[in-house]
């Protein structure tokens, strides 16, 4: 049987109204990265009121591990939607279905795999991350339980790529919204009314994350006419598993290294105390509800340009793609603004502490500076790989983490706390220059394939 072509999600993709189509099939997943990011937002502010200050460290410090299961989901995920986009507009239905099964099935086994060896060594690998002694018990109870369903957070992930691939956005939006107000309630019931502390915001992030679990196989076993039985699993066959790898490598190494970032942070603000771990934790986590509806807004745009760039229209793709980052800049402005104008308030929705909000509201300011570029590099960096090149955008997508990472095991020892925050505008700029220059070398590219095949033709 035929995956259905005809559906109004397929029709948004082969519109020629590109702005509409822009702005429909982003809007859902802006919301849904929003929502997404009130995950560790929510938490932080019922732990960083109801609990503490080392408890809110103790959530910075585990968000270096999340980031690194997010970025497995992110290997298979953007490696899967880029294959799938692509198969759809060629209308290769075996391909899009063999593609959906074993990429979720070594997900789910490579993800359980690695969070029981983390689980095995926790306590070290917890200290090595930056957290203190007095953090350390705090960082435990939080990170054992979130490692044990570790599987749930990329498989997810995988799941919103493979129904994004369709432009089912809006079904991914409606799924985000259900999964984080579970959160948000049970988070209420577990640390205010039961009193669990850290170890009920990870568990009410585990029952959210299992719901979303549940309603995401529902609706692509639906949408793509599909069951996950283990015959499909004799059919894996390694040149799909290398061109999952190899597309979905760039997003890999790009969040990995952010989960680097947080440690190198983590362990150089450590010597000034819990203090500075907890501010650094809620300004990553601000920074991150706003990258969040940027990143998936893009990741609504890769499927439009992978299955245009499938269907072989070039100039379309072009014009998609420099429309787009008109939107991603747009998009980049308003918490541009908002950064660096007023916020403070901002942060006493997390703590009291004065001390923390200072050393927030300066780590603001300076991100909040350059903040407007960072849609310009994602979006470019997405372009890329929707078109099948992952060399160009593993350039770009790891060039901006490794200026990071160089700048947060530098400057601090000679700018103290200070230099941890001035690596986000270095950052930028930098990456904003390379990726000016690569993108619009493959607009071109794009030109001139698109006279080869008028003359073909």
């Amino acid at each position: 049987m035929k995956i259905v072509s005809n559906d109004q999600s397929t029709i948004l993709l082969e519109s020629n109204n590109i702005s509409k189509s822009i702005i429909t099939i982003s809007f859902p997943m802006m919301v849904t990265g929003f929502v997404d990011a009130l995950y560790n937002i929510v938490d932080s502010i019922f732990v960083g009121r109801f609990v503490g200050e080392y408890a809110l460290a103790a959530l910075a410090v585990n968000s270096a591990i999340q980031i690194f299961l997010i970025a497995i989901g992110s290997l298979y995920g953007t490696g899967m939607t880029s294959i799938i986009s692509r198969a759809l507009g060629a209308k290769n239905d075996s391909k899009v279905k063999s593609t959906i099964v074993n990429g979720v099935f070594l997900c789910f086994i490579s993800t359980f795999a690695i969070s029981l060896l983390v689980l095995s060594n926790l306590d070290k690998v917890l200290t090595f991350m930056g957290s203190s002694e007095d953090v350390l018990s705090y960082s435990r109870q939080y990170g054992s339980i979130i490692l044990w369903f570790g599987f749930l957070v990329p498989t997810n992930g995988v799941l919103h790529g493979i129904l994004r691939a369709r432009g089912a956005v809006k079904i991914v939006m409606k799924i985000s919204m259900i999964s984080a107000g579970t959160n948000i309630v049970l988070d209420a019931l577990f640390i205010i009314v039961f009193g669990w502390g850290v170890k009920g915001a990870a568990i009410a992030t585990i029952i959210a994350q299992m719901i979303s679990t549940i309603f995401l196989f529902k609706n692509v076993s639906e949408s793509y006419l599909v069951h996950f039985e283990r015959h499909y699993i004799k059919q894996l066959r390694f040149p799909l598993v290398k061109e999952i790898y190899s597309i979905g490598i760039t997003n890999f190494l790009k969040s990995s290294t952010f989960a680097i970032i947080g440690i190198s942070a983590n362990r150089a603000l450590a010597p000034y105390g819990a203090t500075a771990v907890a501010a650094f934790g809620v300004v990553t986590r601000i920074l991150h509800m706003a990258y969040m509806p940027i990143f998936g807004s893009n990741l609504g745009t890769q499927a439009l340009i992978g299955f245009n760039y499938g269907a072989n229209r070039f100039i379309k793709v072009k014009d998609i793609i420099v429309k787009a980052l008109r939107f991603a800049l747009l998009l980049g402005l308003l918490p541009s603004l908002i950064f660096y104008i007023a916020p403070t308030w901002l942060f006493t929705l997390f703590t009291d502490s004065e001390e923390i909000i200072k050393y927030a509201s300066t780590a603001i300011h300076i991100a909040g500076f350059t903040f407007a570029l960072y849609g310009f590099q994602i979006f470019s960096s997405g372009a890329l790989l929707a078109m099948g090149r992952p060399k160009q955008a593993l350039f770009l997508t790891l060039a901006r983490p490794i200026i990071m990472v160089l700048c947060v095991n530098t400057l601090p020892h000679y700018y103290e706390t200070l230099g941890v925050w001035l690596m986000y505008p270095i950052t930028d700029i930098i990456a904003s220059i390379m990726t000016f220059i690569i993108i619009t070398r493959e607009i071109r590219i794009l030109k001139k394939r698109e006279e080869l095949l008028r003359t073909i033709n």
